[in-house]
């Protein structure tokens, strides 16, 4: 399967449904920041939501829980309202704007759900016409 610029991926989880939040972005995964508690419940929805698992049951900021990770720190001081398609789509700080302090040991993880949200009931059928 191709890997796209934002694509996101849930690693060294205990299931496929939690783990360290890792983005692909300039061809490379990376992570990202969760330094002063900056990583709300509202990010992590958007980030089970685009991955199609759900709500988030729980985030965590620099925990640790996930183990550290590797390579760039592609984001920081996300801040989603919860309602945006993805989480580049979140006013956030990229690249070179990462503050310093962001090492992997602040790395952010989530727990979804894993129950993508239920289809609308279908439509009432229309009443017969009148005799």
């Amino acid at each position: 399967m191709p890997t796209y610029e934002g694509d996101l991926r849930l690693a060294n989880g205990p299931s496929p449904s939690a783990g360290r939040v890792e983005i692909y972005l300039n061809g490379a995964w990376g992570t990202i920041c969760g330094y002063s508690s900056s990583w709300h419940r509202q990010d992590a929805n958007v980030v089970c939501r685009q991955l199609g698992l759900g709500d988030a049951i729980n985030q965590y900021s620099y925990s640790n829980l996930y183990g550290q990770g590797s390579g760039n720190v592609w984001m920081d001081e996300v801040a989603c309202t919860g309602s945006e398609p993805g989480l580049e789509s979140c006013p956030h700080k990229r690249d070179t704007q990462v503050r310093s302090s962001c090492s992997h040991y602040y790395d952010v993880g989530v727990q979804c759900r894993n129950q993508p949200p239920s289809p609308p009931p279908p439509p009432r059928p229309s009443p017969p016409p009148p005799p």
